[in-house]
């Protein structure tokens, strides 16, 4: 089991992610379940339509798209309940992230499993708590 976040899940979808570690990081997608928090699916919506927006990626590949994420083994975690706010804000301010970014490095944290991301600030939280990090 793995945890991603959605920007290095984007970046994989419309191919930026940098072609060495391509195969790498879609054997990691194919080969382990992944599990991500309950706002994973907007980010990944607001990226895309970012992205549409910006000619990026043109809209009839949306589908496609859906379709490499939807052969995933994928499970969101519940959404969190509002006496979770303080306790997550908590962790953010702990750990210098966004209450959003906590959220990731604090879900492989509970399940004791790997963070996906490219993001350096995700990245710093997660070897200070000594959470392992993909790609290497």
């Amino acid at each position: 089991m793995i945890v991603i976040d959605a920007s290095l899940m984007v970046a994989w979808l419309i191919g930026e992610v940098d072609p060495k570690a391509e195969d790498d990081i879609s054997a990691l997608l194919y080969q382990n379940k992944v599990v991500v928090p309950s706002h994973w699916p907007l980010e990944i919506g607001n990226a895309l339509n970012t992205n549409v927006r910006r000619g990026r990626i043109p809209s009839g590949d949306l589908l496609p798209l859906q379709d490499r994420f939807l052969g995933l083994d994928i499970s969101v975690e519940r959404s969190l309940e509002v006496g979770d706010i303080v306790d997550l804000t908590s962790f953010a301010l702990a750990h210098n992230l966004t209450v959003y970014d906590a959220a990731y490095v604090r879900l492989a944290q509970q399940h004791s499993v790997p963070l996906a991301t490219l993001d350096r600030a995700m990245r710093g939280a997660a070897r200070h708590l000594s959470i392992p990090l993909l790609p290497d």
